[in-house]
């Protein structure tokens, strides 16, 4: 007779961030930060003027810009699981017309794994997943000192528009 051992991969609620902060180098488009009780989690992020590309009759891109880092974190849970992470997923939810330049985990301040971001990305989109563990070895334990960087930048087409980041929300995935 064979044995076969079922590994159940289960998921933690999905975690919402309590903290966002925004860190802007003196060449990016800055960042508005509110409270509002209509938001996901309490967060509205806006930047303070428009990311604007300009098009020339050549078709050359002039004036792109990409905004400061938004760091999530305080992802705390009522409960910590125990286990093994077997994969992260990172939720997130803006108004733009805007690419992706960042979509990172940091781990102390400090960027770790893979850059997530995705050009083609909409609204809501989501990153990682269950088996995705971004190039990182996270446990519950580090979950105190995670944060989610994400950066945009002007897309494409010509346009002039501000951006609007509602919450970054994140999805932990482990075995029991």
């Amino acid at each position: 007779m064979v044995s076969v051992k079922y590994t159940h991969i289960m998921s933690t609620a999905i975690y919402k961030p309590h903290t966002v902060i925004a860190d802007t180098a003196v060449s990016d488009v800055a960042w508005n930060l509110t409270t509002t009780p209509w938001s996901r989690d309490n967060h509205m992020c806006s930047t303070v003027s428009p990311l604007t590309a300009v098009s020339h009759a050549s078709g050359d891109m002039l004036g792109t810009a990409s905004t400061g880092a938004l760091l999530w974190s305080n992802y705390s849970a009522t409960a910590t699981p125990t286990g093994t992470v077997t994969g992260i997923e990172v939720w997130v939810y803006v108004h733009k017309k805007h690419r992706d330049h960042t979509v990172q985990l940091r781990l102390n301040g400090s960027a770790v794994g893979h850059n997530r971001a995705n050009q083609q990305s909409s609204n809501y989109h989501t990153y990682g997943g269950a088996g995705d563990m971004w190039g990182t070895s996270l446990a519950f334990s580090d979950m105190p000192n995670l944060s989610v960087c994400t950066r945009f930048q002007s897309g494409t087409r010509p346009h002039s528009d501000v951006c609007f980041v509602d919450s970054v929300w994140l999805q932990i995935h482990y075995t029991a």
